[in-house]
């Protein structure tokens, strides 16, 4: 643990930490390096789509008492629920803020023809995870 802390303080304290080298002989790479939008992008994506299962499987088995064992992380589920919070993510992100709050619940209805998925709870969870996840981005 001692070199642990050691090599962490070592990164963030001196001031070679500061330094962004980048990669001058690859300028696709230099880009993606040296703009961290890039990077925070990456991060809102893989947080609202596939960790945004998990993320909401681990709350669900600590806070939901009535939760199922394997809830949001069955195949059918985990698709439909990250293709919702995408589509929920891009209705905050592209509209003002009234058709946002108009628009976003729409995207529960896409849960009604299938009868193993409609169930309001998981639902507004996925709902308030994706307004968190926009909002703590950002995004809107």
């Amino acid at each position: 643990q001692a070199c642990h802390i050691l090599v962490l303080s070592a990164i963030f304290l001196l001031p070679v930490s500061r330094e962004v080298r980048g990669f001058p002989g690859a300028p696709l790479l230099d880009a993606l390096y040296r703009e961290s939008a890039w990077t925070l992008d990456a991060i809102f994506f893989i947080l609202l789509t596939f960790a945004g299962n998990y993320i909401l499987n681990a709350f669900a088995k600590s806070f939901l008492r009535d939760a199922p064992l394997l809830f949001m992380i069955r195949t059918p589920e985990m698709i439909h629920a990250m293709i919702e919070r995408s589509l929920i993510a891009w209705i905050l992100i592209s509209s003002n803020a009234l058709s946002a709050i108009l628009l976003a619940p729409c995207a529960g209805f896409l849960r009604l023809p299938f009868k193993m998925l409609r169930s309001r709870k998981a639902f507004l969870l996925s709902l308030g995870y994706a307004v968190l996840i926009v909002a703590l981005f950002r995004k809107m």
